[in-house]
């Protein structure tokens, strides 16, 4: 084209490079070019977490306060307290289980696994505070007995092991 021509308004060819290439086309402003462009900001979104999380005590008591204050800590209850708190009755229950499995005594896990129960139904389910506090005692009983028949079957430490050797005489034979 020279300079002194005027493209017409009715070419609908593409423009044309000079390296005889054509151009690209213009961007498109649909959905998948938005998705594209937000795709590209993803790697952001841990670097946006860890600025806007609470760095001392007291920011969490503020970050708290203004959720509490919009009316938010009745929607966290509600859409994150089941699934939170059956995650930490299954970490204690899990406890129970490797400690139940070394003392080969099964009783302070079904102990803990009926106040677990009764944690969950008293707080979730039923609404229940009485419920709720007898298995919370349930399942620290079960823990501390748990705790108590792993120390019983264990045998004296090493260091110990050593003193009572050592009180009651030496292992070797005495010389005659």
């Amino acid at each position: 084209m020279a300079i002194n021509e005027r493209p017409s308004l009715t070419d609908s060819s593409p423009p044309a490079c000079t390296c005889g290439r054509a151009a690209p086309s213009p961007r498109s402003s649909g959905a998948s070019t938005l998705a594209k462009r937000a795709g590209r900001h993803i790697p952001l979104l841990p670097a946006i977490a860890l600025v806007l999380l609470p760095k001392c005590p007291l920011c969490v008591a503020a970050y708290l306060g203004i959720l509490g204050s919009l009316g938010a800590s009745a929607w966290l209850r509600d859409a994150w307290g089941l699934p939170l708190g059956a995650g930490l009755l299954a970490f204690a229950l899990n406890a129970l289980v490797l400690r139940a499995l070394a003392s080969q005594d099964y009783r302070p896990m079904l102990a803990g696994l009926a106040g677990a129960s009764a944690v969950l139904g008293g707080k979730f389910w039923l609404d229940a505070p009485p419920l709720l506090y007898a298995g919370a005692l349930l399942l620290i009983g079960a823990s501390l007995w748990s705790v108590h028949l792993a120390s019983r079957t264990k045998g004296p430490s090493p260091s110990q092991g050593g003193a009572a050797e050592g009180a009651q005489g030496s292992s070797l034979p005495s010389p005659p």
